[in-house]
């Protein structure tokens, strides 16, 4: 185990240069260019000086983002050893799906190529070459070029479903082989499997409500929802998927996950807003909590991955709220503090 206690040291030092939350009532009472100097005095100094030099404003804030957090996220595959590394290297496979549909919504809307390859996050089993020959390809070569990498039944969906469906698709393909891979195995294997067990139960909480709201029904809503969470299984999701918003809300209220925070649930039927960042911000608490009582497994790199990933988001929400002229409350209110 002296491999994860190395890691999990670094870690946690990693951990305490996360921005505080009382950094983000700053940004909100900054300007954009104000946010990017605030950035470059801070992990994110090395980004917003290469970046400074080709954009302005809230491009440089986002492509910096995501370039620090590739970089990251390569620095702990880079430092981690063994069954550790290989483990961190299936998790972050995620990151293949958000990339090709980054690149496909940029083809299909026109965004210019550097544009594209400054907004993906190179951190998946894609190499960077790989995810340049996407995108500098044309459309046809690029869907030629997935059935060449493996993954021509995104090709296949393309052509009888719309790009956010095959994304979602892509989504659940991606659980689906994490959870297959880790089958068995030591403690490091149930542990991850438990990370992402808690993952699928919040993502399908709130794309269940989503859709209720939309009054989408039961069997719709069970298309979207994703097999084998820790806590909510089949059964259990198609009886809520059955309830009124009032009744799933009730429901909810008596999982172990929403004990600290039923004050959140009771405030998703007027709007999901505040609902969904309450909803993050439980998962954050919660597997960070496992992570303390987990100290020498993987679930302390799990942890720290989903906060360093809040963090980015929540400056990203901040600048977008900004450029597109929200009230500062609204803006608030969607933060993960």
């Amino acid at each position: 185990m002296r491999h994860y206690a190395y890691l999990n040291a670094r870690v946690q030092a990693m951990r305490g240069r996360l921005l505080p939350k009382e950094t983000y009532d700053k940004l909100l009472q900054m300007e954009i260019p104000q946010i990017a100097r605030f950035l470059g005095e801070t992990e994110y100094k090395a980004e917003i000086e290469q970046l400074g030099k080709r954009y302005r404003g809230v491009d440089l804030v986002e492509y910096a983002l995501n370039q620090n957090l590739a970089t990251t996220l390569h620095g702990l595959i880079r430092k981690a050893q063994f069954e550790l590394r290989d483990l961190l290297e299936l998790y972050l496979r995620r990151y293949d799906q958000e990339n090709i549909t980054t690149i496909l919504r940029g083809k299909l809307s026109g965004i210019p190529a550097q544009e594209v390859r400054e907004a993906i996050i190179p951190a998946g089993s894609l190499k960077l070459e790989d995810l340049h020959a996407l995108i500098d390809a044309p459309y046809e070569g690029t869907l030629e070029l997935l059935r060449r990498m493996g993954r021509g039944y995104i090709v296949d969906l393309l052509t009888e479903r719309s790009l956010p469906e095959v994304e979602d698709m892509m989504r659940r393909r991606y659980f689906e082989e994490l959870l297959k891979a880790t089958e068995g195995g030591g403690k490091s294997n149930e542990m991850l499997r438990r990370f992402v067990g808690t993952e699928i139960d919040f993502r399908n909480i709130n794309n269940l409500l989503r859709l209720r709201r939309d009054d989408e029904p039961p069997e719709r809503i069970m298309e979207y929802m994703i097999s084998d969470g820790l806590l909510l299984n089949e059964r259990h999701l198609r009886a809520l998927a059955a309830l009124d918003m009032p009744g799933i809300i009730r429901e909810l209220g008596a999982l172990p996950y929403f004990r600290r925070t039923v004050e959140a649930l009771e405030g998703a039927s007027d709007s999901l807003v505040p609902f969904e960042a309450a909803l993050t911000r439980e998962e954050l608490r919660y597997t960070s909590k496992e992570a303390r009582v987990n100290p020498l497994t993987i679930l302390v790199v799990l942890s720290y991955i989903l906060a360093k990933e809040v963090e980015v988001d929540n400056v990203r929400t901040i600048v977008k709220g900004k450029e597109g002229g929200l009230p500062l409350e609204l803006i608030r209110r969607t933060l993960v503090t």
